[in-house]
């Protein structure tokens, strides 16, 4: 039986078909190296997820010989791999359009000065470019399948909000000239 399982979930499985055998503490440490912030990486919430996926027969453990602290080698289960292929394949309709803390901050950009307003999106953008070579390395130093196609994402993704975000600082340029000249 295939389980549907959450985004973090699939994540999940996915990072552990990749890199498994392994622990829960080994893959915090890819989580924690990852420059992707959305990742849910915290103890708190990778035990029980682990201990979910278990539970569902989507993971198994093996412990490790001589290990006092009980620790557990994770592989994917057959039935693992099955949610893992339906979750890699389901399009969801919150994909189609991501949630951006950006576009919701915008709506209260009238709150700022024009002054803040420019500095604001001239910050963002400078972040932007940072994020984008710091993502660009880690894919480098990672062996990950299609890396080349995740690089090619993050690139066109993050040129894309970067137009956005010289276009609206055109915009109140424009917006301020046009008071000006009034």
């Amino acid at each position: 039986m295939t389980h549907t399982v959450s985004d973090g979930e699939g994540t999940l499985l996915s990072l552990v078909e990749r890199a498994q055998p392994v622990t829960v503490y080994e893959i915090s440490k890819i989580y924690l190296a990852s420059p992707v912030t959305n990742f849910g990486t915290s103890k708190g919430k990778l035990y029980p997820m682990v201990r979910r996926l278990k539970q569902l027969g989507l993971l198994e453990g093996e412990p490790i010989a001589g290990d006092k602290r009980k620790t557990e080698h994770l592989r994917c289960t057959p039935a693992g791999l099955a949610s893992l292929h339906q979750w890699t394949r389901r399009i969801d309709p919150a994909h189609m359009l991501l949630d951006d803390p950006l576009r919701t901050r915008i709506q209260s950009l009238h709150v700022l000065t024009p002054d803040e307003q420019r500095d604001w999106l001239c910050e963002v953008e400078v972040a932007m470019r940072k994020k984008l070579a710091e993502v660009e390395d880690y894919i480098d130093t990672v062996d990950v399948p299609h890396s080349e196609i995740m690089k090619d994402h993050v690139r066109a993704t993050s040129q894309a909000r970067l137009a956005w975000v010289k276009r609206t600082i055109a915009r109140l340029q424009d917006t301020a000239t046009q008071i000006e000249t009034e």
